[in-house]
């Protein structure tokens, strides 16, 4: 049937659309698992490839010079093969990556020359404003998607912490999240324009445990580690009254040095969830905690 994807297998293919949800489910399984191996293979061949390009003196380039381009034109033809091969297989299964969902969004808002289309324009004029949540991780096509669809309203507010930020791997960009956070002023009311909220009061926490967090950060961040110098404006503060009953802050190691070195490996997840487990079983039979409001003390 025109339109239909199909699954191939050993004996034949099989139409997707045809399948119930959980049978299709297994299949698209199967398919993820075949497009992770074939990910790895990838990645070791570019490995080969980049350990052959020589990194060399400006008096050393001419004598390696055709050795690095050669390098350099496999690892090319290497990536576009892959990328046109990686593709086809998308669209003969009908599947989107992550990757693509952030294309081609740009590509209905924003024209080949950096401008924003009909539809971006549309869309800008229907928001009110546009909300942003854990924005310490957006990356650059993000932050076009997000300026073509306020380029009418010019309306924006952006949440994040420069510390939390995890997704660099996905092309994140703490700087920039860091460029706005040091180039606005305070809010102040009253005041107009690009404003900096500091939300440095923490709710959840006990003063022992925020101290300890500040301590370790104001040892290990700076702006050339971390994207931040870490003083007392950057610190957090207690919200809460919680008691002062003499607890003190646990830092609790793991030994990992029998586990692979693969941060991903069964051993070291299996390693974790037990210690967790285990902790929380603990923490569930013998702790209390005291409710900051009420001071009553309640079952952990």
């Amino acid at each position: 049937y025109m339109g239909q994807s199909y699954y191939e297998t050993e004996d034949g293919k099989i139409c997707m659309d045809c399948l119930p949800d959980y049978a299709r489910k297994y299949f698209l399984a199967d398919l993820r698992t075949a497009m992770q191996e074939a990910k790895k293979k990838f990645a070791a061949s570019v490995r080969q490839i980049c350990d052959r390009i020589y990194m060399l003196s400006a008096s050393e380039s001419e004598f390696g010079r055709e050795e690095n381009l050669a390098a350099l034109r496999g690892l090319r033809m290497a990536v576009t093969r892959y990328s046109k091969r990686y593709s086809q297989i998308k669209l003969k299964y009908r599947l989107l990556d992550f990757s693509d969902l952030e294309h081609y969004a740009l590509r209905l808002l924003r024209t080949k020359d950096g401008q924003p289309t009909a539809l971006a324009l549309q869309l800008s004029e229907e928001l009110d404003e546009v909300l942003v949540d854990e924005y310490q991780d957006t990356n650059d096509i993000q932050e076009a998607i997000f300026r073509a669809v306020t380029c009418r309203c010019g309306s924006s507010f952006y949440v994040g912490d420069v510390k939390q930020s995890i997704y660099r791997f996905r092309m994140a960009k703490p700087e920039i999240f860091m460029e706005k956070y040091l180039s606005y002023g305070d809010h102040l009311h009253g005041k107009t324009g690009n404003m900096r909220i500091s939300l440095n009061k923490n709710f959840r926490s006990r003063a022992e445990i925020l101290g300890a967090c500040n301590h370790v950060f104001r040892a290990v961040m700076s702006r050339e580690f971390g994207d931040i110098d870490y003083n007392d404006s950057e610190a957090l503060y207690p919200g809460a009254p919680y008691p002062d009953d003499g607890e003190r802050v646990r830092f609790e190691v793991i030994d990992m040095s029998d586990a692979s070195e693969d941060d991903d490996s069964p051993e070291r997840a299996e390693a974790e969830a037990i210690f967790t487990a285990n902790e929380i079983y603990r923490m569930v039979e013998t702790e209390k905690v005291t409710d900051p409001f009420t001071g009553q003390t309640r079952p952990a």
